[in-house]
Formats: C-alpha cells, sequence, structure tokens
C-alpha cells in the first residue's frame, strides 16, 4: 500500500518549518496521484507515470518482490545509525 499525498497538515507543517521547497521523487507513480502531488509540491520527478484503473508500482518493473515493515525498518535502522557520510551497512 502506497502512503497518500501531502494532506495539506503536513504540506503547511513542511512550509511552516521553511523549507526552501518541497521536492517529491518517485520511480513510478499514477498519473492522477502525480497530478496531485504537483498542486502540493514546488517539484515533481517520476521517471514511469502510468494511468489506468488497474495501477500498480510493481507493474512498472520486470521484478518485484515485496518487503515486510520489519525489512523496511531493519534497512531505514541503518541509514539512521550511521555516521555521516559513511555507507550504510546492507547486513549481508
Amino acid at each position: 500500500m502506497s502512503e497518500p499525498p501531502l494532506n495539506a497538515h503536513d504540506q503547511k507543517g513542511l512550509r511552516n518549518q521553511r523549507v526552501a521547497s518541497i521536492v517529491v521523487a518517485a520511480p513510478a507513480g499514477h498519473l492522477s496521484a502525480l497530478a496531485e502531488l504537483g498542486h502540493q509540491a514546488d517539484e515533481v520527478y517520476c521517471a514511469n507515470m502510468r494511468d489506468g484503473l488497474h495501477f500498480a508500482v510493481a507493474n512498472a518493473y520486470a521484478y518485484w518482490s515485496d518487503v515486510s515493515e520489519d525489512e523496511v525498518k531493519t534497512i531505514l535502522s541503518a541509514f539512521q545509525n550511521r555516521a555521516p557520510g559513511e555507507p550504510a551497512s546492507s547486513g549481508e
């Protein structure tokens, strides 16, 4: 399940932090979701834009496998706990 686009509260929170701009980048996305993001973000980049009733991001890839929530937490933790400039360990 993908995250919903920025809502007004998220966008206002980012703007209140005086960020220079809100930039969204995604490898694949549905045209309607990208259009909505375009109204909220300053810039939106997407390499693979798709349309249709039965779109799934997985359809944009030759190889796709689901990642569990625990795997995501492990990957994010590896990046969060590293020293600045140090590459994150792949855990392998």
